[in-house]
Order: structure tokens, then sequence, then C-alpha cells
């Protein structure tokens, strides 16, 4: 990373874009209050040895810009930038270090987006995001495995996660999720509800409240079940269920009634609705993918 001794601006040499560029690249403490306050809002602040003010020159509000790389503890980072510089700035950040993947993204508002690194995923609690930037601890787990057993407790699908780059494919996501099991209780192989019902209850992944949920007996079953880390194959036999299919479509209701995206949200939807105890996980064999 190139030290920067000055306050003075460095203006960058952009090809095909002529010598004397639009976009001028400062050290971070020019950036002020947004330098002091960036610096409180991140666990490891020397983060900032690598972050680089961008100025968009001709802006009335002067243009400032305070970029900060990815690297350990922050996942990636994104800021708006006007459509005219959009390009230029892209093209400033590609060739610094810890700015890996740059790229222009929509942000749904009609703007552009300037992102590098991975993505947040949209289904995420507040703290999980804030862990994503670099703003929050893991609770004794790495980043990106706190952030992956967030997103899925709260909906995201599996393909979701490696569309945001947090995971290469479903391998990884299952052998992260795995990692997040032994970090929490000390065991593999553990489902990945009775995974997130450990986040929770362990507050790695926050439950608020909600409205209590009536449950059929059969659906608290399973839930319990879910939580408790029952092998899919055996909850069957647990809650004396033989008709065909009368366990997805259990499932389904319990999914339904809770308001959850699927078993995982289901687990942090029935913390959140008091339905379910604040215990441990039994040690259950089983396949470690899924509920």
């Amino acid at each position: 990373m190139t030290a920067f001794v000055s306050a003075e601006p460095e203006f960058t040499s952009v090809p095909g874009r002529g010598v004397r560029s639009a976009v001028s690249v400062e050290a971070p403490q020019t950036a002020g209050a947004t330098y002091g306050s960036t610096a409180l809002s991140l666990v490891d602040s020397a983060l900032l040895t690598g972050a680089v003010v961008l100025r968009l020159d001709g802006l009335s509000d002067g243009g400032e810009l305070l970029a900060v790389p990815s690297g350990p503890g922050r996942l990636g980072g994104c800021l708006p930038v006007p459509v005219a510089f959009a390009d230029e700035v892209v093209d400033v950040l590609a060739a610094l270090p810890g700015f890996d993947g740059v790229r222009l993204e929509a942000d749904g508002g009609g703007g552009l987006l300037v992102v590098w690194g991975a993505v947040c995923p949209a289904r995420i609690s507040a703290l999980g995001r804030r862990r994503f930037y670099g703003g929050a601890g893991a609770g004794g787990l790495g980043v990106r495995e706190a952030v992956v057993v967030d997103a899925l407790a709260h909906g995201t699908p599996v393909a979701a996660l490696v569309v945001c780059r947090l995971a290469a494919g479903e391998r990884e996501v299952c052998e992260r999720m795995d990692g997040v099991g032994a970090a929490l209780t000390g065991w593999r192989g553990m489902t990945w509800t009775a995974i997130v019902h450990e986040a929770v209850r362990r507050g790695v992944v926050p439950a608020g409240l909600s409205q209590p949920v009536g449950l059929s007996p059969q659906g608290m079953g399973l839930l319990d079940a879910w939580a408790a880390g029952v092998p899919w194959e055996r909850v069957a036999d647990l809650l004396a269920v033989t008709a065909p299919g009368a366990l997805r479509e259990l499932e389904v209701v319990v999914c339904r009634q809770l308001g959850a995206r699927s078993a995982l949200h289901a687990v942090l939807r029935g913390h959140e609705s008091g339905l379910l105890r604040a215990r441990g996980v039994a040690a259950a064999g089983g396949s470690g993918r899924g509920p």
C-alpha cells in the first residue's frame, strides 16, 4: 500500500482518460470527522491504514468519499457514487490493494454503488450487517462464519450466499456451518437447525421479540426436534407421522404459522415468539445439511 506522507491530493492517471483524473486520491486522514467516526465504528481500526479519500473534482459539496478496504474482520464495502464518476472510481480503486473484485451495481433507487469484496445479504440481522462491514465482533466465530449462520437463520438461501461471494459453492457453506457447530458446542455433524438454535441461544444470532404463536402439539414437536438436532430421518418416528408426505406438509404449516422462510428461519422465529426454551442441544448424529 502506498504510504501517504502528505494531505496534498495525489492525482491518478487512468488509461484512456487523460493525464489528470477527475477523481483525486488523498490520505484517509483528510476526511476529518468522517475518518474519526469511521475509526470508532470499526472493530479493527487498522483497516484504515489501507483506506483512501476519493475527491470527485467539480462537485459543489466537495465530493468526498472515504473508501475502506476489505480485509480481516471486514468482508466487503460499498460507496454510492454519481453516475458521471462511477467508472473512474472503479478504475482508481481497482489499482489499490484491498479492493478486490471492485465493480458497479445498481442501488435499487436509480443510482449506482461501487462495491468490492463480498456483498452483504439482504436477509440478515442489523448486528450481522455491522459484522459484515467490520463494525461488530463475531461472538467467538470468524466474521464470515458469523455472517453465514446469521443469513441462513433469516431465510437466505444457500445459492444466495454463493452469489454474494460469501462462499465459493454449497460445499463451502456446509463446511463453514459445520465449523460453526464445532466452535459453539465442540461437536461436528450437527443439523443446521440445531446450529441456528445454539447460535441464537448464545447470542451469535440476535433474536428479537414477536407476538406469541400457537402451534399444534405435532407442530411444536417438529420445532423442538429441529432445535434439538434430531436427524430428519428420525423425526417422523419421533412424531409418529406415518402418512407419505405428511412430515413435509407439517413443515410447510409450521413455517407458515411462524412466518418463516425455511426450517432454519423457523428456529429463529421460534425463539422470537417464545416457543423454544433456552436449552442446550443434544448430541444427535445425522446429516449436517439442512433441517
